[in-house]
């Protein structure tokens, strides 16, 4: 089997399995043990950046403190919309983080967020096409994320 075929046969049952579980029935998922933080990751719908945030977040951190970072963030400016999230001062989140979270925010912004937030439109774009549905939040979402500082 030549690399070519390997990567076809990989692609294809990543596709399989993808559209496996696309097809089962919603389950809610405990990503934290705080009711209110899993609630916010499991609305996929209302704020799906915050699912992605938390995905993006979740490097060489304890993964249960990386997930509960939209979650402070959210408490921190009364919700977690783009309007929100835009008007964010950096040097207030920065301070927040590291007195409340104990997080370096320039670290994680700088080597893990800016980087990443291009590399997820371009893969919400490509899923988008080989699912073939109409995810009512992609245009929005991808509007939102190429206005954030740092992504161009």
């Amino acid at each position: 089997m030549n690399l070519m075929s390997s990567k076809a046969k990989i692609v294809e049952t990543l596709i399989r399995r993808g559209n496996e579980l696309f097809r089962l029935p919603y389950k809610k998922i405990k990503f934290t043990g705080n009711e209110e933080a899993d609630n916010l990751l499991n609305n996929i719908n209302q704020f799906p950046h915050a699912f992605v945030l938390a995905c993006i977040m979740d490097r060489q951190i304890k993964a249960e403190r990386a997930w509960l970072i939209p979650y402070f963030i959210s408490q921190e400016i009364g919700g977690f919309d783009f309007k929100r999230l835009l008007k964010l001062d950096l040097n207030s989140l920065k301070k927040f983080l590291k007195e409340k979270v104990c997080i370096d925010l320039m670290i994680l912004w700088r080597e893990i967020f800016i980087p990443q937030s291009n590399l997820f439109m371009q893969n919400i774009m490509i899923t988008h096409q080989i699912f073939g549905k109409t995810i009512q939040k992609v245009p929005l979402l991808s509007l939102d994320f190429l206005n954030l500082k740092g992504s161009e």
